[in-house]
């Protein structure tokens, strides 16, 4: 029932007479306006920039590899290189028919850059050369250091990796049958033809715009429905990627460092802001949904609450959380698993944060909406009439919040540009907006279809916030480029 009247509300509210542009105003903490700002057709352009990203590929980790005769291969060395990787033991049958083979690709292909290295796993120098001498290999020994245990995480014997000149891992095998070696054979000798994939455009920037590039771009298997990135005070700062039933930790070069079982409930993801080094977690919801996921980090524990009426918005409230329904606002400790209500359920709460006697609500059905000011125990104090197509509140600092119309579908909030001011990151479907949280003045404009998630955050540790874009299957991370 409660899903067919929200249906209803959000239908009335794209419905109402459509407007030539999307808004965004920022108020100051007090009610105050601040600023609006218009955010889509941009304005008429003879030209324009693309912004291009590379479908990505796994990086091959950057290592050293100590060879059991003294010396060492280093990143450097194998830079522009084939670069095959044979883990081997000398008490595996299937490597020591493997590795002939190796031996064999080594002596053929060396005059034609590529570098092999056979890496003995968990055996003594003297055991790995005596077993290589046995075997009459010529091709590089290393041993198996804790950094390339951790990059390469073998767990079966023989494990063969295969990287381009562009650094990138393009193949892997952990199980061989009596055509492996062939299959290997082919990769390799495709690899020396290969150029790196081009660059394609997935934007068009408008002149004058500050110059950003895409630090990653990554393909998932199903539609991007939430993004995130974890808080600045933690260690590992992987950016959130929520697909469906999955939850796509990724680090800041867009490799995969952990998976979450995902809910299709998840629509946006909250970082909280409590955290340590290393313990934070992460909350989770949907817009009309009645459900609210926790995640707590670094294990990755999940737990979920029914809310008493769908949810219009949620956010942190210290350990706590704050969300605004079709049925009043709420209250909810997860410890003690409590609800409190703050108003009434005739009123309908589009978003709620504390202020700093009480909190601020924005409320109203299809004909009203209205900033409340609320004291600490939930009454209203004073009312502030607004536009009735101003739907949520979206984005926020300590002195200030943002309110979009209803065809704005994302705010992130960063320092995207490494100097001292903060901008909001605004999304429509078509476009993508960066403006001064001062002043509104614009700093970026790119047309770019179907964006569905923005966030933003600190996943480098440089103190420059990058933004996370995310549209259709794919996510990118964007970065500012000072050229």
């Amino acid at each position: 029932m409660w899903n067919f009247v929200l249906g209803l509300l959000l239908a009335s509210t794209l419905a109402a007479e459509p407007e030539p542009t999307a808004r965004y105003e920022w108020y100051s903490d007090d009610g105050t306006p601040r600023w609006s700002a218009s955010i889509e057709p941009p304005p008429a352009a003879d030209e324009t920039d693309p912004l291009l990203g590379q479908r990505w590929a796994i990086p091959f980790p950057e290592l050293t590899y100590p060879l059991i005769d003294g010396t060492e291969l280093t990143h450097e060395d194998l830079a522009g290189k084939v670069v095959m990787l044979d883990f081997w033991a000398s008490w595996c049958g299937p490597c020591l028919e493997q590795l002939p083979k190796t031996e064999e690709m080594w002596q053929g292909y060396r005059d034609r850059d590529l570098i092999v290295i056979a890496v003995n796993v968990g055996e003594s120098r003297a055991v790995a050369e005596a077993s290589s001498k046995a075997l009459g290999l010529t091709m590089p020994i290393a041993t198996y250091t804790p950094e390339i245990r951790d990059a390469f995480n073998v767990s079966s014997f023989p494990t063969v990796v295969v990287a381009d000149r562009a650094s990138k891992i393009r193949a892997r095998w952990d199980r061989f049958d009596e055509n492996t070696a062939l299959r290997i054979h082919a990769v390799i000798e495709r690899m020396f033809g290969a150029e790196p994939k081009p660059q394609e455009p997935i934007a068009q920037q408008w002149p004058g715009s500050a110059p950003l590039r895409v630090r990653w771009m990554r393909d998932f298997p199903a539609n991007v429905d939430a993004t995130m990135v974890a808080p600045d005070t933690v260690e590992d700062r992987y950016v959130w990627i929520a697909t469906g039933r999955q939850i796509h930790l990724l680090d800041e070069r867009g490799r995969t460092a952990q998976q979450l079982p995902g809910r299709l409930v998840v629509g946006e993801l909250l970082p909280s802001p409590l955290v340590d080094e290393e313990n934070y977690t992460a909350l989770g919801f949907r817009i009309g949904g009645r459900e609210l996921v926790r995640y707590a980090m670094p294990d990755g524990r999940r737990d979920s609450w029914k809310t008493p009426a769908p949810i219009l918005s949620a956010r942190w409230d210290g350990a706590s959380v704050l969300i605004g329904t079709m049925k009043g606002a709420q209250h909810f400790d997860p410890e003690t698993e409590t609800w409190t209500p703050i108003l009434d359920e005739k009123t309908i709460v589009r978003g709620l944060r504390p202020a700093s006697e009480g909190w601020t609500a924005l409320v109203g059905n299809r004909s009203t909406r209205q900033l409340q000011f609320l004291d600490p125990e939930g009454q209203p104090q004073q009312n502030v009439e607004l536009s009735t197509d101003l739907w949520r509140i979206l984005g926020e600092q300590a002195d200030g919040f943002g309110l979009p119309s209803s065809r704005v579908r994302h705010v992130a909030i960063g320092n995207f540009f490494g100097d001292d001011s903060r901008q909001v990151a605004l999304a429509t479907a078509s476009y993508l907006l960066i403006l001064n949280l001062d002043d509104g003045a614009v700093r970026y404009r790119a047309a770019w279809e179907g964006i569905q998630s923005l966030s933003a955050g600190d996943p480098i540790g440089d103190g420059v916030d990058r933004l996370v874009v995310a549209w259709g299957q794919r996510a990118a991370l964007l970065e500012y480029d000072p050229q």
